[in-house]
This record gives C-alpha cells, sequence and structure tokens, in this order.
C-alpha cells in the first residue's frame, strides 16, 4: 500500500510537470536550450537544504503556471546523458522569482530521481534513461522533506469540509 502511494504520488508530481521519462526530443524551437555543450547537471553541485525547502515551496505555483501558460518544462535526452528542458517564457518565470532556471531544473530532476530510487528500486536507474545521478545528501533531503515535497506536487485539491 505505501509504494503504491508513493509511486502514485511521484507520478503526480514528475509527470504533471514532466513528460513521460525518455519520450521526449528535442524539437526545431528548443534548439537553442539544447545548444549547450553540457547538461544542466553537469558541474552541479549537490543541492542544500535551503535550496530544496525554497524549491518545495515555489514548486506549486510553477506547476500551475504551466499548466495555465502551457509553457514547457521536462527531462530530455541529451546524446546519451540526462538533462531539462525549459522553454524560454518558463526560464523568464523563474528568473523574475530570482532563481537561476538550471539550478531549478537540477532540483526538480534529482528530487524526482529520489523519488523513483526510493519508490521503484535501484533497478529503475535502467527504465529511467534520461533520470541524473543523485548523491547521498540529495538523497537524505529528499527522504526528510519527502511529505512536503509529496505535498507540493500533488494535484488533488483538498476539500474543505
Amino acid at each position: 500500500m505505501r509504494r503504491t502511494y508513493l509511486s502514485a504520488a511521484l507520478l503526480c508530481l514528475a509527470l504533471s510537470v514532466c513528460c513521460l521519462p525518455g519520450s521526449a526530443s528535442a524539437a526545431p524551437g528548443q534548439a537553442a536550450a539544447q545548444a549547450r555543450s553540457e547538461t544542466v547537471y553537469a558541474g552541479q553541485p549537490a543541492f542544500t537544504e535551503d535550496e530544496l525547502l525554497r524549491f518545495i515551496k515555489d514548486l506549486p505555483s510553477f506547476r500551475s503556471w504551466l499548466r495555465t501558460s502551457g509553457e514547457k518544462a521536462h527531462p530530455v535526452m541529451k546524446d546519451t546523458k540526462a538533462d531539462f528542458y525549459l522553454s524560454p517564457a518558463a526560464r523568464s518565470w523563474l528568473e523574475m522569482r530570482s532563481w537561476d532556471p538550471w539550478r531549478f531544473c537540477v532540483i526538480m530532476g534529482r528530487s524526482a530521481a529520489v523519488l523513483v530510487l526510493e519508490t521503484e528500486g535501484p533497478e529503475s536507474k535502467k527504465l529511467y534513461k534520461d533520470m541524473p545521478t543523485v548523491s547521498e545528501s540529495e538523497s537524505a533531503l529528499v527522504l526528510k522533506h519527502m511529505g512536503e515535497l509529496l505535498k507540493a506536487g500533488n494535484d488533488t485539491t483538498q476539500m474543505k469540509k
């Protein structure tokens, strides 16, 4: 039961912002974002607890904005490496909220990866080719704040009694 709940919650978090893992490919309009010589994850340090908490706070409004605006943010593969695509408008939205857009993507991608690994096990890395590598410290932080992270990624509107 716990595994099913966590898997369902993970899918709400990851797939509502992203498309299905491994299914995204760069469209012609995405050429500028894909022109980076490195992936979004290259050279990025492990995220901190402060960054994760800020991400958790901003994720619901980012997801809501993506749905209403029709803009895109999703994992992609760059050659054989995990990467992330953000539309220019999505990058601007994050910048207006004082985020480095690529850092936000790193936190999103690595957090989702920890949740997948926790719920589906290490063999899931073979299934999801666009899953980034995560550090032990990032895994520990995501597990510590899993409830908050899953709540931030939950689309279900709570009915008031």
